[in-house]
């Protein structure tokens, strides 16, 4: 009877010890995010090369976020899930910079360019992250992961004013300026669905038994992007034109974050994280919405586009519950 009851205490004191590090955090966080995302229009020359055509770049300037993580740490493995959003006083979206709309017209030269009040009206992030956690060196771990996000983000431009010179540069004393977009620029909206998958590295500095640095990079396998926009035609924004780019993009984009944690006590700790993404233009195919029917119409001899630019900075509180 000894054996079995001394067999089961080890055995209980080894489990003990393989999971005294397993734990369950949920972790609020609060922070600002910047950056620019990028609308383009590309055509096909009779000689097989693309020009660029158009180009609209929404700009995302110091916006609030908020958001929450939870996250589960069994063994060398950790599983990690988060939402995070802009936060709008109103929840009718925020001024957020300006929306520049650029048209080259002709080979070489910019035609058309103007300037409307950018408002975002959404912009929530959310994803799931997976790590395997070992250690290098005593006082260094190092977590090879895998994400997969999904993001939508909209945006309404306003109050637009410009110059036009459709056959001359805009900047030309021949191009006609709009100053007053409440009554001549209609305004434009746009909205866009990410879905993207990121590989990286992870690399966890344990300066003492309260202080780490983390610090990951990774780049994008492949990313979907839907995006549309409508080009009102009228002031009442009733009518418009809707353009849909539909995107698959495979390596261009790469991110990096650094973070400092501070562990308070066993269930509370601290930290402040900088993130940056950058990307090059990801190119698909663009379409026009017939409004009738609500069919897409492919545009042969043209190709859409996506960027997207973002610097973001947070604070959070990690508590641990088991």
């Amino acid at each position: 009877m000894r054996k079995p009851l001394l067999f089961v205490f080890l055995l209980s004191l080894c489990l003990c010890r393989i999971v005294a590090d397993d734990y369950v955090a949920i972790e609020p966080r609060i922070g600002i995010m910047g950056g620019t995302v990028g609308e383009y229009l590309f055509m096909q020359k009779s000689d097989g090369h693309w020009n660029k055509n158009s180009y609209l770049e929404w700009e995302e300037v110091l916006l609030p976020t908020l958001g929450v993580a939870v996250t589960g740490m069994f063994g060398s493995i950790s599983v990690s899930a988060y939402v995070d959003g802009v936060v709008s006083p109103r929840f009718r979206g925020i001024r957020s910079g300006n929306m520049y709309d650029s048209d080259w017209k002709i080979e070489g030269i910019k035609t058309n360019y103007s300037i409307s009040e950018n408002v975002a009206t959404s912009n929530v992030q959310t994803g799931v992250v997976l790590r395997y956690d070992f250690a290098l060196l005593p006082f260094l771990r190092v977590a090879p992961f895998a994400e997969i996000s999904y993001g939508y983000k909209s945006f309404e431009a306003n109050n637009g004013y410009g110059w036009y010179g459709d056959t001359v540069a805009w900047d030309d004393p021949g191009a006609h300026y709009y100053p007053d977009g409440k009554y001549v620029l209609c305004g434009i909206d746009y909205y866009c669905h990410t879905l993207s998958v990121y590989a990286g590295l992870s690399f966890r500095f344990l300066c003492s038994a309260r202080v780490s640095v983390q610090a990951d990079a990774a780049f994008l396998p492949y990313a979907y992007v839907y995006a549309e926009d409508c080009h009102y035609t009228n002031v009442a924004r009733t009518k418009g034109r809707y353009y849909v780019d539909i995107v698959h993009a495979f390596g261009t984009r790469c991110k990096a974050s650094l973070s400092v944690a501070f562990r308070v006590s066993r269930f509370w700790e601290l930290g402040i994280t900088v993130t940056g993404l950058a990307g090059g233009v990801e190119r698909g195919d663009t379409y026009e919405r017939d409004t009738a029917t609500n069919r897409l119409y492919q545009n042969k001899g043209y190709q859409g586009g996506f960027s997207v630019y973002e610097a973001s900075a947070r604070l959070s509180t990690k508590v641990f519950v088991f």
